[in-house]
């Protein structure tokens, strides 16, 4: 059986006072969850790991031990007999 793979390392700057970005704790708007009514879950969750993926920022991006913001997304074959190698990760 294939699965799907999800790799998320999303580190999102908080302010002084310990908050995360104000335009992620806002409430979504009625377009907003009217547009979501047509979604599929996993729209939801894919758009949703874009909007916190544009708040996110490496860690020590200037060093040796850089963290990157990672969102990607890959078909796994790991649990197949005989298993199979990965397919390409992509960019969420």
């Amino acid at each position: 059986m294939s699965l799907r793979r999800y790799v998320i390392n999303l580190p999102i700057p908080e302010d002084e006072e310990g908050k995360l970005p104000t335009a992620l704790l806002t409430k979504p708007t009625s377009p907003q969850l009217t547009a979501m009514a047509d979604m599929t879950w996993l729209q939801i969750i894919l758009t949703m790991i874009r909007r916190l993926k544009s708040y996110a920022t490496d860690i020590k991006p200037t060093e040796p031990s850089m963290e990157p913001i990672i969102a990607k997304v890959h078909k796994c074959y790991h649990d197949e007999t005989p298993p199979r190698p990965c397919e390409q990760e992509v960019d969420i």
